[in-house]
Parts: structure tokens; sequence; C-alpha cells
């Protein structure tokens, strides 16, 4: 026979069990990325005991989490209890440097059947592997000077000025460059194009000359001050008025030579390139309005891209006035057949 204080003696310690997953265990810190800078965690605590437990957890992540690990859980009898958690290294922006860091979520029985506590109860836990991703951006910042003036960031006052007698329309802009690690390889590149009712400008009536590509010599946390300068020569009056686009882009030297080369501000893929732009340009009005149109008249253009079609609604009282710039913008990066 034996006594009861060796059944007690006898009697297990009671664990739970710890089972942690994400379904995206991926932290994108990128200032362009709005939705991946948290990972979210999802760890399950099994109690396959037949009595209540009080569970004491723990966390081990060298960052920042919002789970508070200062009170205790009672878990009942033969039943799960699950927790969500969400890892970050600091939100939008954070440098933290790319690899991959681990999480674990401890579990400890400090009590259980109500009465009886735990003192020696052992430590489950479970682990899982969190990628920081690598990331830059390289952007505009202050439009120190532009010439002639209102050329230039029109992405912000929706306005083209008459071309006038010009014929170098030049700007100079901050450009600051922002990443978590050290390998970056910033550039310049430059687009123009044309908006127009009517036929496509041949080089015989007008000619536009883009400042050269070039190589950007800062590092992570450092601006440069770019100057460029774009040339226009026509040649022969158009009779349709005409808008002359600039576009500069900044970006790492790969997205930058893809948005040159592809005239659009994505892969290919339908993945949008990590860019950013400066946006310039002015306005030549025709020799005669070819289509009279009343002032007050609104009229609908349609324009086509490779897989949809864009309506603009303008109206014509002031000719050297456009507030659909950001349209503007799309149309003219994209993939078109010239």
């Amino acid at each position: 026979m034996l006594s009861t204080p060796s059944i007690a003696q006898a009697e297990p310690e009671p664990e739970v069990g710890v089972n942690c997953d994400s379904p995206s265990p991926v932290i994108d810190n990128s200032p362009r990325e709005y939705y991946n800078d948290r990972a979210p965690v999802s760890c399950i605590l099994s109690n396959d005991n037949a009595y209540q437990v009080e569970v004491e957890t723990g966390i081990q992540w060298a960052h920042q989490h919002d789970y508070s690990t200062s009170e205790t859980i009672d878990i009942d009898a033969n039943s799960e209890y699950n927790i969500i958690i969400y890892l970050d290294t600091g939100g939008t922006g954070s440098t933290t440097p790319p690899g991959v860091e681990t999480f674990t979520f401890e579990s400890t029985v400090k009590s259980y059947a109500g009465i009886r506590e735990c003192a020696n109860c052992e430590t489950t836990s479970d682990s899982l592997d969190v990628q920081i991703l690598e990331w830059a951006t390289v952007d505009f910042g202050k439009l120190n000077s532009e010439s002639p003036d209102g050329t230039f960031g029109l992405d912000d006052l929706y306005e083209f000025q008459s071309c006038g007698e010009a014929t170098e329309y030049s700007f100079s802009a901050l450009v600051t460059a922002e990443a978590n690690h050290d390998n970056i390889n910033p550039a310049i590149g430059y687009l123009h194009d044309y908006y127009f009712y009517g036929s496509f400008p041949s080089e015989e009536e007008i000619k536009v000359t883009e400042p050269e590509f070039q190589q950007l010599n800062i590092k992570a946390g450092e601006s440069i001050n770019v100057d460029a300068t774009f040339s226009v020569e026509v040649f022969e009056n158009r009779t349709e008025d005409m808008y002359i686009v600039f576009v500069a882009i900044v970006g790492e030297s790969e997205d930058v030579n893809t948005a040159i080369e592809q005239n659009s501000i994505d892969d290919g893929d339908g993945n949008y390139l990590n860019i950013d732009t400066l946006i310039g340009g002015c306005f030549i009005e025709g020799e005669y309005d070819q289509f009279p149109i009343d002032d007050n008249e609104p009229i609908i253009i349609e324009t086509s891209s490779d897989d949809s079609q864009i309506y603009l609604i303008a109206g014509i009282g002031v000719a050297t006035t456009i507030c659909l710039i950001i349209v503007l913008l799309f149309m003219l990066l994209r993939n078109r057949e010239k």
C-alpha cells in the first residue's frame, strides 16, 4: 500500500503545450509599405490535463510587440487558449538591418486544480523565424529652384505654364536616400512625352533633349542637390494645342533604368517600381483652334493605355490650365506603341 504523500509525490507536474505560427512571418519597414510593417503571430496554448491551470507567459523577441505578460492566464481542463501577437521592429522607416530573427513564446504552469501551486513546473515554448526585409527609398525633397518659374512641381501645382519663348527648362532639387542597409545604388533618369488632341508630333516639328542618366553618390541617410535641364526646339507651329511633359525619376539604379526602358511606372508584371518622380512641363498653343468649342462647354477626351481606357473631362475656357496632372502622370508613364 502506498501512502497518500507518496501518491502526491508521484503525480507528474502539469505542462501546457505551445504552438506558434504566422500567415506572413515577414516585416517590411519601407516608407512606401503600409501593410506589412508588422508580422502577426498566433500562439495556441493547449491544456490536455483534466484540471484547470494558471499559466504565466513570456516572450523572447529583440524588438517591439503588442503583447503584455504582466497577467497570468487561466485555461480550462482539456481546452485551448489562442493568443494573437503583432511583432514589429520600430514601424515604417525603421532602420533595423535586414535578416532573420527568432521569436519565442514561453508558457509555465504556476498553479493547477484551483489550489495546488507548482514551483517546479517546466517551461514549454515554441519558436518562429521572422524575416526582416531589405528596403531602400530615394525621394525628391524640396524643389530649390526652377526656370522658367512654374515649370516643375506640377504634381503639387496642377497647372501648366505657357512655354513662351524659352528653349531650356531647368530645375534644382534635393534628393534624399534612406535605407536599412548600406548596399544602395541611387540614380536619376529622365523621360518626356506629349499630351495633345490630334496627331503625334514628329521630329520635324518638335525636338526635346533630355538630361543624361546619372548615378548619385549618396548613401543611406544622405542628401544631394541635383540640377538638370530639358531643351526644347519647336521647328513648326502645330494647329492643335499641346502639352510637353518632363519627368525626372529617382530610385535605385535598376528601377530607374526599368522605368526609362519600359516608359512605365511598373516592372511589366503589374508591380509598381520603387521610384519617385518630379513632374514638369509647359503648354504650346496651336496656330488656330481646329475644333471650335464653347468656352463653357466641357469636352470628353478618350485616350487608351495597354489595359484600360481613360476618359478626361476638362473645361476649355483657359487653355493653359489642367487640373488632372495626376492622371497625366499615369498616361505619361504607360507602355504604349508610338
